[in-house]
């Protein structure tokens, strides 16, 4: 199976390149750092790609031991070592190989040789891409705070969540997509002579027709069911009421919902009970334009349950510091949120 070459520019990259260098070394501080530089969506793809370009099969579980020993920093530490006018760390990765410089660039001389290939396969198949992308790679992206909507000629409808990246080719053998970040609600149009495949960094799902949703955020992969049947990693087959979850050490859990009943993020609502903070979190970034930090303990500690509009997170999170005793400080550029103390 063909895969997709997404573009970055060269400055996240290097950026990539110089944590993944340095990934068995890092400090308390700056393994906080890293991952508050991974909430960007575009950080994380970076960091995926330029993980496979090097051969380095354990990043998935090198971040999940990070995620697994949360550290403690307190806010003031915070805020004095970020940018807040930019949100981003202060302190960028200092080690650098030599090989790094002749990475970045046999990576963006593999991505303009499959841009080439693309182009010439594109005059070769014109005649037989269906979908209304009229060529064979086309991204699309939902913008942070607004929900979009698509469909292909083939009928498949996808439902795009805020700050999702999504890349398409349909020919006539095989539909294709790769979700770089974000969550998707797929409504795939039933033809059995084409597969329908979402490529993530967790695994690949296989459809014919069916009704299903892929989050693919930074802490896992959760495929959940409504309709139809769905194969991941071509060995687990869900069915309606199916979910499985993939965690970034790569284990699978699957466990079973009341597919009739499910209330999604497509309403603008979030139906919880016993859940997490830091993934209410995860839900809320994707409509808010300024990044959201998590003091660690706090999100992997506090449980919330309730109903909360994700659509408003300004609100929603004044609301759960109010409940919970939490205190939240707001800047330019981030909102943080720790124990208040």
């Amino acid at each position: 199976m063909s895969q997709f070459t997404p573009q970055f520019s060269e400055d996240v990259l290097e950026e990539a390149a110089d944590w993944l260098d340095q990934i068995h070394e890092l400090t308390a501080q700056e393994q906080a750092e890293l991952m508050i530089w991974l909430s960007e969506p575009s950080h994380y793809s970076a960091l995926m790609y330029m993980s496979r370009a090097l051969g380095i099969a354990e990043i998935n579980t090198v971040l999940a031991g990070y995620k697994d020993n949360p550290i403690d920093i307190p806010l003031h530490r915070v805020t004095n070592e970020l940018d807040l006018s930019s949100g981003e760390a202060s302190s960028a990765p200092k080690k650098k190989s030599a090989a790094r410089h002749w990475l970045i660039a046999a990576s963006v001389c593999a991505f303009v040789v499959t841009a080439s290939v693309l182009l010439s396969q594109q005059s070769q198949l014109e005649n037989e891409v269906i979908a209304s992308v009229s060529v064979p790679l086309h991204t699309l992206s939902a913008p942070i705070g607004k929900n979009e909507q698509v469909e292909l000629d083939d009928g498949t409808k996808l439902h795009m969540n805020s700050h999702s990246t999504l890349h398409v080719s349909l020919t006539k053998d095989i539909r294709q997509t790769q979700l770089d970040y974000g969550e998707v609600y797929f409504d795939v149009a039933r033809d059995t002579s084409r597969p329908f495949v979402i490529q993530t960094s967790f695994a690949d799902i296989e459809v014919l027709g069916t009704r299903f949703n892929v989050d693919a955020q930074g802490d896992g992969l959760t495929v959940t069911v409504d309709e139809g049947h769905v194969r991941v990693r071509e060995q687990y087959d869900l069915y309606p009421g199916d979910r499985l979850f993939i965690d970034l050490l790569g284990q699978v859990e699957v466990t079973q919902f009341d597919a009739k009943n499910r209330a999604d993020w497509r309403s603008g609502w979030l139906d919880i009970t016993d859940v997490e903070l830091e993934k209410v979190i995860q839900q809320l970034q994707h409509y808010s334009p300024k990044k959201l930090v998590v003091e660690p303990s706090l999100g992997q500690q506090m449980m919330l349950s309730g109903r909360f509009n994700i659509r408003t997170p300004s609100a929603t999170l004044a609301l759960i510091g109010e409940l919970h005793q939490v205190d939240i400080v707001e800047t330019p550029a981030n909102i943080y949120l720790s124990r208040i103390r």
